[in-house]
């Protein structure tokens, strides 16, 4: 926010790029499109409102209403993609003043420096009104993901901030949706990998018990051990089973006894050790037990 340069745009396509290429993702293509300034968009608009107008009573009724909010979004019509008037219509770049051009031009530049394969893609408009300058979409070109194949996509929101009722202020991002992220995991046949090892779980036994660990969990967790425990009053026999699929290192063992002593029950997974300890202690038994394990 608040920086308004091809660098900036070209920085946030790389970060969305390299964080799904992490997940070993490769058959992704950047494309990528301009919508120009705000002069250059309202000349596209008005061109295209011109060319649209005697092919409306053709198109589906989505187009029809978008043909009055924002004729751009036509161009995004997924029911009449094929229409000879979509494929036919005239592109946004007959439209872009000097400046537009420029600062498009600027952003391939860096992507040719940077040796990032794209695509301009003048289909591209993600028409919604606070895009101005530069668009972009990361998408999938595995042939098992059929039209759903946009991984993520974002641009340039120079009027997003405005428009929430904020000052007018440069931004640029994407929107990255979970659900087509690990659709297209699955697609290429990329598996998650497991949760790393627990550090520490904690079983508490007795309603009353349970504060008592969710303050201990609490202060593990501040301390920087991962750590997490039963909260739904289950048998020692279902927790103990919970520990071990977490394959937490430690566990913690606390009844109406030990709370009443003020002590909790240390199992470590590490030497099948137990101890009693205060709970004071607890969290520098464990990071001590697990400094002498990797030594």
């Amino acid at each position: 926010m608040g920086e308004k340069s091809p660098l900036v745009d070209v920085n946030a396509m790389l970060v969305g790029m390299r964080f799904v290429e992490s997940f070993g993702l490769k058959n992704l293509k950047l494309h990528i499109n301009t919508l120009g300034d705000d002069e250059s968009r309202d000349n596209y608009r008005l061109l295209l409102k011109d060319y649209f107008k005697p092919h409306l009573s053709s198109l589906c009724g989505d187009c029809q209403r978008r043909y009055e909010q924002n004729p751009l979004r036509i161009l995004d019509c997924k029911v009449d993609r094929q229409h000879e008037a979509l494929l036919n219509a005239p592109t946004l770049s007959q439209s872009l003043n000097q400046e537009s051009k420029d600062y498009f031009n600027g952003v391939l530049s860096l992507l040719d420096e940077l040796k990032v394969n794209y695509v301009v893609d003048q289909q591209l408009v993600r028409g919604l009104d606070y895009y101005t300058h530069t668009v972009f979409e990361v998408i999938s070109e595995h042939a098992d993901m059929g039209s759903q194949s946009t991984v993520f996509g974002g641009g340039r929101y120079d009027h997003l901030v405005e428009n929430l009722g904020g000052p007018q202020l440069s931004s640029v991002g994407f929107g990255l949706g979970i659900e087509r992220f690990i659709l297209t995991l699955e697609t290429e046949g990329i598996e998650l990998s497991t949760p790393k090892i627990l550090d520490v779980y904690g079983i508490s036994l007795g309603q009353g018990v349970n504060v008592q660990m969710m303050k201990l969990v609490d202060q593990l967790r501040q301390a920087g051990l991962s750590s997490e425990m039963d909260v739904a009053n289950r048998s020692l026999k279902a927790q103990f089973k919970s520990a071990d699929r977490y394959q937490a290192q430690f566990i913690l063992i606390m009844g109406e006894d030990e709370l009443n002593q003020g002590i909790v029950q240390i199992k470590s997974s590490i030497d099948q050790s137990q101890v009693s300890l205060k709970w004071s202690e607890v969290i520098d038994y464990i990071k001590e037990k697990k400094e002498a394990n990797h030594e």
